[in-house]
């Protein structure tokens, strides 16, 4: 329904080309009936038996109760997997850790090898020479 707002108390407010459109909350579709088809369906259900609901709220309730018990289950699941994986790769670092360590000490082993076989004994006492008395112990 449009009306002409010509009121002067809105006059400031809206320019008087505005129009007011009002919307009815009432729906005359909200009043009509099903099609025939569709009510004889609706009207040849009887409606469920106090036992009918009874099962069908244990049965939700078990459904409900298997849910849960698979969601825990899932967690717990994942859980023991995820600290199965953490302890490996624990042990994994571990070993890898041995390996560098050892690796490490055999190269520095090798180096020291090197070092003697190459010093002479001119060679400053650092390369592993006994160091020479002081020159004021030489009297």
């Amino acid at each position: 329904e449009l009306k002409r707002d010509d009121s002067s108390e809105n006059s400031s407010a809206l320019h008087p080309s505005h129009m007011i459109i009002e919307i009815s909350v009432h729906d005359d579709s909200d009043l009509a009936s099903p099609p025939p088809h569709l009510l004889m369906r609706l009207t040849a259900c009887a409606p469920p038996s106090p036992e009918k609901i009874t099962e069908r709220i244990e049965n939700a309730s078990r459904k409900r109760q298997r849910l849960i018990q698979a969601t825990k289950d899932a967690a717990a699941e994942k859980n023991q997997r995820a600290r199965a994986v953490a302890l490996s790769t624990k042990e994994a670092r571990a070993v890898q850790t041995a390996h560098q360590k050892a690796a490490l000490c055999a190269r520095l082993e090798q180096a020291a090898e090197r070092r003697k076989a190459l010093a002479s004994p001119l060679a400053s006492p650092r390369a592993g020479y006994p160091a020479s008395p002081p020159a004021s112990s030489r009297g």
